[in-house]
């Protein structure tokens, strides 16, 4: 259960999580299963760095259109 919740907060699909979980009823050693989470966590890591990314172009321009909306409402305010 705790890899199932843990998976969902990561991000990963029913699917991904799925696969995980038969990868260690098929090797008991785990090793199968560490190979796989840790290709999906590059993954996940990837597309987070790439949000991450995009969310702060979008801070800045925003922030830039604020500072330029201020400047013309304190000239119109003169």
């Amino acid at each position: 259960m705790k890899l199932i919740l843990r998976g969902k907060r990561f991000g990963f699909s029913l699917r991904e999580i799925k696969e995980l979980i038969t990868l260690f009823d098929e090797d008991r050693s785990g090793k199968k299963q560490l190979e796989k989470t840790i290709e999906y966590g590059e993954r996940k890591i990837t597309e987070i760095n790439e949000q991450i990314d995009e969310l702060t172009r979008l801070r800045d321009e925003m922030m830039a259109y604020k500072k330029k909306f201020e400047a013309k409402l304190a000239a119109l305010q003169e």
